[in-house]
This record gives C-alpha cells, sequence and structure tokens, in this order.
C-alpha cells in the first residue's frame, strides 16, 4: 500500500477490528475496512515520519539499508496510521490501559526523537554531509609556490589554484 507499510502492519498494532472500526465512518453496527482511508492514513504516516527526519543524517524518503524494512520504521508508520484513523473519527483520548493510540504516539516520539539526537540509529541511508566533518585548512606553501591542501581527502590538481 504505502512505501514501508501496509494495511496488515497498521492491523499488527492496533488489531483487524479496531482498524476496521477506525476507518468505516458509517452508522452501521458491522465496521467495514475502509481501504482506501486506511491508505490516506498510510500515506499520511509515512510523510509524517519522513518530515520528522527531513535535515537530519538520513536520507529522506528513507533509503533503506537491507533488503527489508526497518522494524523501528514500520512501527512508527503503523502507530501515525492507526492513530490518524481513530483521531479522526473523535473517539475520546488518553487512556493508556485501554489502548487508545495517544500513549502509543508519546512512545514513538520518544524514540524518533533519539534517533535524531543520535542516542540510537535506524537502518537507513544516511545523507552526505553538505560540510566537512571536521577542519579544513588551506594554506600557500611559499617553497614551493603551490597551494598546500592540509586535511582535505581528495586534494584539486597539484599546482592549481583556489
Amino acid at each position: 500500500m504505502g512505501k514501508y507499510i501496509a494495511q496488515s502492519d497498521v492491523e499488527n498494532v492496533y488489531g483487524v477490528g479496531n482498524v476496521a472500526t477506525w476507518s468505516d465512518l458509517g452508522d452501521s453496527d458491522e465496521a467495514v475496512a475502509d481501504t482506501a482511508r486506511i491508505a490516506l492514513a498510510i500515506a499520511w504516516a509515512e510523510k509524517r515520519v519522513e518530515n520528522r527526519f527531513r535535515g537530519s543524517r538520513y536520507t529522506v524518503p528513507f533509503e533503506l539499508g537491507t533488503s527489508t524494512i526497518d522494524d523501528q520504521l514500520k512501527q512508527w508508520c503503523a502507530v501515525y496510521a492507526g492513530h490518524w484513523l481513530y483521531a479522526s473519527r473523535d473517539i475520546s483520548r488518553g487512556d493508556p490501559e485501554t489502548g487508545r493510540t495517544d500513549h502509543q504516539i508519546s512512545t514513538i516520539e520518544a524514540e524518533i526523537s533519539e534517533v535524531l539526537a543520535g542516542q540510537s540509529t535506524l537502518d537507513a541511508a544516511s545523507a552526505a554531509p553538505s560540510t566537512p566533518s571536521g577542519p579544513v585548512a588551506i594554506t600557500r606553501d611559499m617553497t614551493f609556490g603551490a597551494n598546500a591542501y592540509v586535511g582535505m581527502s581528495n586534494p584539486p590538481i597539484a599546482g592549481g589554484e583556489l
């Protein structure tokens, strides 16, 4: 369904019945999963996670480090998608004992913050730094009249000017 998760991932977190009930905006007693609304929730959730990582050390959209999607990334997206479905029905929130989504959102927000702070990692490709990762000094070597490039891994062609 999405880039990172499917309906079944959301159902694994919240249960098939809950996802069907939360996605069905009809008034019938029998909830039927609205796959279009679930797809919308998944798209929103994946974009929400990507937006949290824009400007970080990770490439967005995520370029996954292995052939499988990082389990933590899947969990975050699934929790956000379920929360979107749940909250869009305007059901009262707040009690972690009843399985409502606010507690789970707080948990994944803390996990994402840990990754962004470098306390944890995500199995996804890192973005190339736009600036050097350490100091770079460029000096003029007066003895030979050539530029000396100190601290650069790939100096320009010898004898070239800056």
